[in-house]
């Protein structure tokens, strides 16, 4: 019975790793690169915990425990790469705790850097998740991008309602209606002084092309 309660016991110390993903579906982002290699270095440091623990009489290791400990490793992190590296909602907000929470207004300024870290972020995952960009963005998205990317690098600071604009225009040359940015304004009806910011000189254009509006 002690030899069995160890063996799960071990089992669970293994599988533990996997509670990363757990704590990213409903909590934090993580860096694919860091969850890979912190799993490989923790399995790592089990299985020579386990190498000096698990002896026979002997003094050693037997060849068929040993395979089974390293057959269980390989497929528990064949288990999280699948999670985190194929997986196309690592690091989705869906089912974060706060996930209606209001993260930041449609008007806030942010800096140069936290704009370009924001724009790198929705390419990394336009780029894994769309159909579309299996073999990269296509050319007319790529050149986009790279435009875009060159205006923010030239700015100070931007307001992030142009940020979200700035991202449209190179989502909307998709042509569909999935992939699109979602903005949060200080007012929910903002669309209701419409007619009165027309009046007052302001223009909107709705373009499928361009997807750019100005207020």
């Amino acid at each position: 019975m002690k030899k069995i309660l160890k063996g799960i016991g071990g089992l669970l110390l293994h599988a533990a790793v996997l509670l990363v993903v757990l704590l990213n579906k409903y909590c934090i982002d993580m860096n694919e690169t860091a969850v890979m290699i912190g799993a490989a270095v923790w399995l790592g440091l089990l299985q020579l915990w386990y190498r000096k623990r698990t002896k026979d009489r002997n003094g050693k290791m037997t060849a068929l425990k040993r395979v089974a400990l390293i057959v269980t490793d390989v497929m528990i992190y064949a288990l999280l790469f699948l999670f985190v590296l194929i997986n196309p909602y690592w690091n989705g907000s869906s089912g974060r705790l706060d996930c209606f929470a209001k993260q930041c207004d449609g008007e806030r300024m942010i800096s140069r850097k936290e704009a370009l870290e924001d724009f790198e972020y929705a390419m990394k995952y336009l780029e894994r998740l769309h159909p579309l960009t299996m073999d990269g963005l296509p050319a007319e998205a790529e050149e986009k991008a790279q435009q875009v990317r060159k205006e923010l690098s030239e700015r100070e600071s931007i307001p992030t309602y142009e940020l979200s604009r700035e991202l449209e225009s190179v989502f909307a040359l998709f042509d569909d209606g999935h992939t699109h940015l979602d903005e949060d304004w200080a007012e929910m009806h903002y669309m209701k002084y419409n007619y009165e910011m027309k009046k007052a000189g302001y223009t909107s254009s709705g373009s499928t092309a361009s997807a750019s509006r100005t207020f």
